[in-house]
This record gives C-alpha cells, structure tokens and sequence, in this order.
C-alpha cells in the first residue's frame, strides 16, 4: 500500500513538476514585452496612455494630437496616472508588470472558488493549466487586459461565495463591480450584461422557487451599477450626470454611430463564426462537460446551483455576451477594410483559462465515462474543423489581435507572417489531444501539454514580428530621446509633421505631450507659414521644408528637428 502511495506521490511531483516549468518558460518568454522603451501597440496603447496623461490638455485642443482615439476608460486612466508617479520610463515598465500581476492575480481569484474542493495536487495542476495559457502578450502592456482579468476574477469568486448567503449583498457588490469593470474596458458591459442572466438562469434551474427574490436581485444590481457608475464618472469629471447611461460616450460610441459597410452582415457573421469555433477548439471540452454534469444534476428536483455551478455559468454567459459584444463591433467597424475578417483573439481568449477553471468540477465527475470523453473529444474537432474552414477561407491572424491562435497563423496577402509551418504543426498538436482525450489520458496533463505547445509556436510566430519591429522601435525610441534633449535646450513651442498614426502616438507619447502633432501626406512638402509661432519644427523623414528662415538642429534617420534662424514669427 506504501508503494503504491508512493509511487502515486512521485508521479503527480513530477507532472507538477512539469507543468511549473512549462507555465514559467511562457510567462520568461513574454516577459521582455514589460521593458520596451515605447507602447508596443502604439495606437491602442497609446491612446489609454495619452488620454490619461494629457486628457485635460486633449479635451480643451482636440486638435493638438488630433489622432488620438477618445477612449474614456477612466478606471483605467488613474491606474495609469497611478504608475505615472513613478520616476521616468520605469513608470510604463511598472504599468505593465503591474498589468501581468493583475492578470495572474485574476486567475488565482477564480482558480480559489474550486481549489477547496480539490486535493492540493490537482488544485496545484489545475492553476498551472491556466497559467500556462499564452495571454500574456496582450497583459504586459499598457492595455486595460489584465486589470479587467483581475476584477473580473474578483466579481466570479465573489458570485460563487455570496449568491446563496447573502444574495441582496451579492446583487450590490456586483453591480458595483461591473460599473468599475465598464470603465476599465467597455467590454465590461458584457459581464453586466451576464449578470441578470444569471439570474434568470438560477430561477430557471430551481423551477420557478424564489421569483421575488430574483427580481429584488435584478432591481438592486441596477442600481448599484449606475449609481457607482455616475459616481466615478463624477470624481473624474467634476460634473454631475447629465443622462442615465454613464457609458457609451466615447471612441466606441463614435465608432457604433458609423453606418456599416454594405457586406457587414457576411463579416459580422464570419467574425462570429470564427470566435466561435476558436472557443470550442480550446475550451470546448470544459464547456461541454461542464454544461451536461449541470443537466445530468438538474433532474433531481430539488437541484440548485451552488458556489461551482454559478462560478461557471456566470463565467459562460459573460463570454457568450462578449462574443455577441464583439461580433457587434465588428459589424459597425466595416466601414473600415483594414479592420475586417481578423480573429478578435484579444478580446475573447482570456476567457479560455478562466472556462477550464470554473468547469473543471464538472469535468472530473465521471471524466473517463466514454460517452463524456467522446462528448469533449468531438467538440474539440468541430472547433478544430470549423477554425481551419475560416482561416482557409476568409480570417487573417495578425500578432496583435491574437494571442495562443497566433499558433495557426496562415499566411496572408494581408499578412505574410512567418513562413514557419507552425498552423501544421498546431493541428497535430490539437488532434493529439483529442487522440489522448479518447484514449482516457489525465485531461489536466492532456491541455498543459497543449496549451504549451501552441504557447511555444504562437511565440515562435510573434518573435518573427518583433524581430523586425523591435530593433526599429528602439532606434525610433533613441531618436526621440535625442529630440526631447535637443528641444529643452531652449524654450519654445513645439509643432510635428508626421505620415502615419503610430509614430503621431509614439513622437508625442515621447515628447511628454509638448508638441503639437499634424499629419501630412507622406512625401508632403512643409510650408514655413505652417509653423509660424512655433520655436521648433520635428519633420518626419521624407517631408522637406520649403522656405527660409529655418535651421537644422538635429538631423536623425527619421527625425529632422529646425529652429528659426531669427526671432518667431507671430502666429
């Protein structure tokens, strides 16, 4: 009996063991991401970075830096201006550490609803199973992703602890949260939106039993989330509400108020689709399972939802609205070309560690009956199946939209990428998993060892793109260094023509927001009345001044900084 126990102990340690290193090499390989010294991202995150820190001076000229998206996340915002305190770049550094921790942090919370019922080594595998999962390219950033892990984590832990002992408390605290995790990201709005149907869900699943209580439930979140919405939408503005929503103002709102391409339905519903078969590819088995342990429970009729269940079907509903939420966006973003038929990874794909961690009660009750292993299996090859069917034939993978599907990437006329095999390579390694689940393999060391592996070719893919970005953001990033120290020299307004959107983000985010951005055409000529008042002018590399009166002062490879040679003219 010792032997075996001994040999019992010795196996999970070394599949512990295992899975530690693995959820380690995915967090060291991305881990580099927190110390660049501009966004990465530079529209998107430059945006969250330029409207916090230079919000007020952007409201009052909004043609001072004209491009800058009016995101209103104002949650987010004083995260930021928080890590703003510390001293010089390091504060950005510490954004996105801070990022990576609160999302790591997100998973925990959640990990800790089931961890009780488990024994500690499967409570151990089980949180190194989410870790390993590669989101972590969209968490050390300056991106609102890992904080809104963090308080979503929050909000589900919270459901599974207070829904049943104190449900009036849960419906307030809840609400509350959701208005907070609105304003971090609007996708929030989703979670909210997963909350009623929870609620809906519950009266359902116990036949009808309690319906005042569930509408007192429904009036309360209500009201505590546009109560705590408006009140810090008030301590950020200073002005009372002037109507009932207090979202929906800002870049999303302009973008929904766009009319919709004529072929919008096709990539709405293709998007759709792909999202779709992307979750069922890689938490399908936890959805699967998850959703018949709760059906094959619910015909005893005195069935209702506990800490586990809820868990789960709050974290189920709020990726089903954010799938709905998304496919939204994607129909009114049609106007634009460049912004169709890609796979939204970054907005959905966190939800895939967060699936396998709220299910995974479900999973291991009767996991090796054949049925339920045939039940994970297929969904698993549908997913498979019908994402293969949409990268074929209609969806490009670009590295910032997606995360461990960058695993798959194909290449494009939109995008080439690597010319690396690794789509073939991720196929086998999901058929491989569905051979294993078959054959009645542990399911935890069956999705470590899958989630690793397309960790490692989704990062093998993106180090092909940093590769040629990165050494040109550092030299851009020295560039701008070298102009902020030439431009403090002497006092003077600063006025900057540039060509593209990313470097009007990256230039002004470098400059500490002391010039005035415009963008030209690219190969555009520069008139001197242009910057007429200004004491100097930075010119992106290929726009030439025409006219006297100006100097060279720093002359870079894609910088030209001129003073004027006499005293300002008026403007």
């Amino acid at each position: 009996m010792s032997e075996v126990r001994e040999r019992y102990t010795v196996k999970w340690t070394s599949a512990l063991t295992a899975a530690a290193l693995m959820a380690l090499a995915v967090i060291a390989l991305h881990l580099p991401r927190a110390f660049l010294s501009l966004p990465l991202y530079s529209s998107d995150e430059g945006s969250y970075l330029l409207r916090a820190l230079y919000g007020d001076m952007l409201q009052a000229d909004p043609q001072h830096a004209p491009f800058v998206a009016n995101v209103d996340n104002v949650v987010f915002f004083w995260i930021i201006r928080l890590f703003g305190l510390l001293p010089g770049l390091f504060g950005l550094d510490a954004l996105r550490i801070g990022g990576g921790l609160a999302y790591v942090l997100g998973l925990v919370l959640v990990w800790r609803v089931v961890a009780p019922r488990l024994n500690r080594g499967e409570a151990l595998g089980l949180i190194l199973l989410a870790l390993i999962y590669p989101y972590y390219r969209f968490v050390f950033t300056a991106l609102p992703e890992g904080w809104y892990v963090a308080l979503l984590g929050g909000m589900i832990l919270l459901t599974a602890r207070l829904w049943r002992p104190r449900p009036l408390l849960h419906a307030a605290a809840f609400g509350a949260m959701a208005a907070a995790l609105v304003l971090i990201k609007p996708h929030g709005l989703a979670v909210m939106c997963a909350g009623p149907a929870l609620v809906v869900a519950d009266l359902i699943l116990q036949r009808g039993r309690g319906p005042a209580l569930a509408v007192l439930r429904l009036v309360i979140m209500a009201a505590a989330f546009l109560a705590t919405g408006h009140l810090l939408r008030v301590i950020e503005s200073h002005e009372l509400p002037r109507q009932l929503s207090f979202f929906g103002q800002g870049f999303y709102a302009q973008i929904l108020d766009q009319p919709p391409a004529a072929d919008a339905t096709r990539i709405a519903l293709t998007a759709h689709y792909a999202m779709t078969m992307t979750v069922l590819m890689l938490a399908g088995p936890a959805i699967a399972l998850g959703l018949d342990d709760l059906l094959r429970r619910v015909r005893d009729k005195t069935f209702a939802p506990q800490g586990t269940d809820l868990a789960f079907l709050l974290t189920l509903g709020a990726f089903a609205a954010t799938i709905c939420m998304v496919s939204i966006f994607a129909f009114k973003m049609s106007f634009a070309v460049s912004e169709t038929y890609r796979l939204w990874g970054r907005y959905f794909e966190f939800f895939i560690p967060l699936l396998w961690l709220t299910a995974w009660p479900a999973i291991r009750r009767r996991e090796d009956l054949r049925d339920r292993r045939l039940l994970a299996a297929g969904t698993c090859l549908a997913g498979l199946v019908g994402l293969t069917i949409a990268l074929r034939e209609a969806i490009t993978l670009f590295p910032w939209d997606v995360a461990a599907l960058h695993a798959f990437s194909l290449p494009t006329a939109r995008y080439a990428g690597s010319t690396f095999p690794s789509f073939a390579l991720a196929v086998v390694a999901m058929l491989g998993a569905i051979v294993l689940m078959l054959r009645r393999a542990p399911m935890l060391q069956v999705w470590q060892g899958a989630f690793f592996i397309l960790a490692l070719l989704a990062i093998g893919q993106d180090g092909a793109w940093l590769s040629q970005l990165v050494p040109d953001r550092r030299g851009l990033a020295a560039e701008i260094q070298a102009i902020d120290k030439t431009t403090r020299q002497h006092p003077g307004r600063i006025i900057a023509f540039v060509e593209d959107a990313n470097t009007h983000h990256n230039l002004f985010y470098g400059l500490h927001g002391r010039p005035r951005m415009v963008l030209v055409d690219p190969g555009a000529s520069v008139q001197p009345k242009a910057a007429a008042g200004y004491g100097y002018i930075v010119l992106q590399a290929g726009h030439p001044l025409y006219g006297r009166g100006w100097r060279p002062v720093y002359q870079g490879l894609r910088f030209t900084v001129l003073e004027p040679t006499g005293p300002m003219a008026k403007p």
